[in-house]
């Protein structure tokens, strides 16, 4: 039998489909929320299925599944709202980001309250992890997109990890001595170092991996050995004694020295390495590490698996203890493992360097807590920093050590005073320079001349920046400048430090303060600062000041892997390369820079207003 029904009347009609199957098409992955704000302004039953919470949910964990974590599962949200709020908050981060260039292209690095004017319009509970999650998208390096917008990112990101590394550094701090573990410390020193790489899970997950090795190794030469009779959750990291007898600590430390040195092959660092070196993250994913760096990890791994070492630091090696034979005198109790020979042990006379007081006197009544071991990776960090030669890598080093020694040892002078002179000499943070000043020159009249220098040069470089401010900018030309040999885009190679790198900007004549002309060695120049200076991007991420006398035109470039510039370094010179003085002419040097290599960022703002 047939039917002639009209054919508009098999049409497929939406609207007639239940609520809960339009929420359920709502929820499909492909439907964006920019989709679901208009299929709200149809009619009000699709208003009423887009506001549906459930489907909100679903697009938030969609979006920003990473976000997740930081909600209760037990409180009710109005899912919308959270979406909204981070919706937003990616769009005034970008507009931020994308509006440093302008402000800050001509430094050489940006001061702690130049950031904190730029958060501090963001006002919601989770506006940190927020910001945090849209700077680590704009960060990402997977698709060429504007360069400068990530560079400036990651400068962003860097400062807001430092400010929640601060609220954990603190917490640690206050801690009862046995709760501050060295695991806990080491992480979070890596993670200091380190503020935009997460490395928190990423460790603990290799360090369950390492003592399930061990216990592996240990199941073969012993199995009934009582650690394999517990649970790694049973063991208590925070004892600070051994869980067994001392037979059964040298058997499991046995198997540790199998594993880490025989098996993994563990060894000590090559000098290219050395910063590296102390970041437990970097031990595990290089199996390299310096003599302490190891021998923070060796006494991680025995502390998960019952066994407490304890460190014996010297002038030129450093050892672990552990104690083998508790029922004889205290100079005879320990015994020593010697990491620089893959695991030795070794009695106290046969130490290497025994012969030292530290050695001689070493008692379990003064062990070497966790935080002597984090203070002094940190002054080594500091004094490592002095020799590097790349100036800006030695400086961020100097940075990350005397910052953090400030958080630990509020008290110490020395670390004050050095910080005070690294921010004078890169120009940042002068307000806290002469808050230091005030405080230190309020317990130490010792170094009263060197305060009284490090607050006056604050001071000048404090008004000088505020002249800048209220300056008009002239755009520069290399027709009113014949001695500028090179020009914006230009690809050149430094003489000295040997780094490619793009010239994005130049002064006639050095601009720095007379403190970083010191520091840096200008004076010993042939034309001093009385030369151009450019301002270049290098490879390395970083941007820097270079005489002209310094730098040459540089071979086409190489292929550059790092993860700031990484393979778009090239890509990014060849579309910017300017070959000579005359084509940059045309062109006002601000205009060049601002057009050239930063990206204007385009907001559906009708929508935003409207809908959320």
């Amino acid at each position: 039998m047939n039917y002639n029904y009209p054919k508009e009347d098999f049409a497929p009609k939406i609207d007639l489909l239940p609520q809960e199957l339009l929420e359920h098409v709502l929820c499909l992955p492909f439907v964006s929320f920019k989709d679901i704000c208009r299929f709200s302004c149809v009619c009000s039953k699709f208003r009423n299925a887009g506001n549906s919470n459930e489907v909100w949910r679903c697009k938030f964990t969609q979006s920003y599944s990473a976000l997740l974590s930081n909600y209760s599962r037990s409180k009710v949200y109005t899912w919308k709202e959270e979406y909204m709020e981070r919706y937003l908050c990616g769009l005034n981060i970008r507009k931020v980001v994308s509006s440093m260039s302008e402000r800050f292209y001509h430094k050489d690095d940006i001061a702690d309250d130049d950031f904190e004017c730029i958060l501090q319009n963001f006002n919601h509970p989770f506006s940190q992890q927020f910001i945090v999650h849209e700077l680590v998208q704009l960060s990402d390096l997977n698709c060429i997109q504007n360069l400068t917008e990530k560079y400036y990112a990651e400068k962003i990101l860097r400062y807001v990890g430092r400010q929640y590394l601060e609220k954990r550094w603190l917490e640690y701090l206050a801690l009862p001595n046995e709760k501050q573990t060295l695991e806990k410390g080491a992480i979070l020193f890596a993670q200091w170092c380190n503020p935009t790489t997460n490395i928190q899970e990423d460790v603990t997950s290799q360090l369950d991996h390492l003592s399930q090795l061990v216990r592996e190794e240990l199941q073969q030469s012993d199995c009934n050995h009582p650690l394999l009779q517990i649970n790694q959750e049973e063991i208590d990291i925070e004892a600070t004694e051994s869980l067994w007898l001392p037979r059964d600590c040298r058997a499991i430390l046995t198997s540790l020295n199998v594993v880490l040195f025989h098996h993994l092959k563990f060894q000590q660092t090559r000098a290219d390495q050395i910063v590296k070196s102390y970041y437990i993250h970097e031990v595990l994913k290089t199996r390299t590490g310096n003599l302490i760096s190891l021998g923070i990890l060796y006494i991680i791994l025995a502390k998960r698996l019952g066994v407490s070492c304890f460190p014996v630091f010297s002038p030129q090696h450093f050892l672990l203890k552990w104690l083998q034979n508790p029922e004889l005198s205290v100079e005879q109790q320990y015994s020593y493992i010697d990491i620089s020979s893959e695991g030795k042990f070794v009695s106290r006379g046969n130490c290497p360097y025994s012969g030292h007081q530290t050695v001689k006197r070493d008692t379990v009544a003064h062990p070497e807590t966790p935080l002597k071991i984090i203070e002094k990776i940190s002054w080594d960090l500091v004094d490592l920093g002095r020799q590097i030669e790349n100036v800006m890598e030695g400086q961020t080093c100097m940075r990350n050590g005397l910052e953090l020694l400030n958080l630990l040892t509020p008290e110490d002078d020395n670390s004050h005073i050095l910080l005070a002179r690294v921010y004078n000499q890169l120009g940042i943070n002068l307000v806290k320079v002469l808050s230091i000043v005030k405080e230190v020159s309020a317990r130490n009249s010792i170094s009263k001349r060197l305060l009284d220098f490090l607050g006056k040069d604050a001071k000048r470089q404090l008004a000088a920046q505020r002249i800048k401010k209220s300056e008009v900018v002239i755009s520069l030309l290399h027709s009113n400048y014949p001695e500028v040999k090179y020009a914006v885009g230009m690809i050149m190679k430094h003489c000295k430090y040997h780094y490619t790198c793009v010239i994005y900007g130049w002064d006639p004549i050095c601009k720095a303060n007379g403190t970083w002309i010191h520091q840096m060695g200008v004076h010993t120049l042939v034309n001093k600062e009385r030369q151009p200076f450019y301002h270049v991007l290098v490879e390395d991420g970083s941007n820097r000041y270079a005489a002209q006398e310094n730098l040459k035109i540089a071979d086409f470039p190489r292929s550059i892997q790092h993860p700031m510039i990484g393979k778009y370094f090239q890509s990014f010179c060849m579309t910017y390369y300017i070959p000579n003085k005359e084509k940059e002419a045309e062109y006002p040097e601000d205009n060049i820079v601002r057009n050239r290599f930063f990206g204007n960022m385009q907001n559906d703002t009708q929508l935003q207003n409207c809908v959320l």
